[in-house]
């Protein structure tokens, strides 16, 4: 079976040869590199569009965590899960956390020292908190109340239901088996 000059260009110019500066599958972070796998993909033709990192965030865009926000992350930090903006950062943190206390028994027993160490340095705090959040003090009272309420209206034992209908006789009992 032999291949005419024509046969082997284009099997060429659909499987392009991988640069010897980017290993496959590598992350395309050169404009040069750009340039070269635009040219490769469209079959060896030099087309003349802007590609410079518009190729990074086409191929590598990913979703926030936190908001669901489309982004692109850092070529530094490719497995970044989350946006960049301060409240998805924070929501990273605060995850974070959540793990590591559910996990981790000494960061939890560090956590609780900590807080009680700054709630006894702090003992003010609260006080001054609700006075300056009187919205912050109706919830909690309403909320305080209805579970107060839940409280008061369960009945845990119903007396009056299981009377036997009929009461043995003081004294002695005999049970036959």
């Amino acid at each position: 079976m032999s291949i005419t000059a024509d046969e082997s260009e284009r099997a060429c110019l659909r499987t392009p040869t991988p640069s010897p500066i980017r290993a496959q599958g590598a992350p395309i972070t050169d404009v040069r590199m750009a340039f070269q796998t635009r040219q490769a993909q469209s079959g060896g033709a030099v087309t003349h569009v802007p590609y410079r990192f518009s190729l990074w965030s086409v191929i590598m865009s990913k979703q926030c965590q936190a908001c669901g926000h489309p982004f692109t992350p850092r070529p530094q930090s490719p497995n970044q899960k989350y946006y960049t903006n301060s409240e998805c950062q924070r929501e990273r943190r605060r995850r974070w956390k959540q793990q590591a206390r559910q996990g981790d028994s000494d960061y939890r027993d560090n956590d609780i020292r900590t807080r009680k160490t700054w709630a006894a340095d702090n003992p003010a705090y609260w006080k001054r908190y609700r006075d300056g959040n009187p919205a912050y003090v109706e919830r909690n009272r309403n909320l305080q109340q209805r579970r107060n309420q839940k409280q008061r209206t369960t009945v845990i034992v119903n007396e009056d239901v299981s009377h036997a209908l009929i009461t043995p006789s003081s004294g002695r009992l005999r049970f036959c088996w």
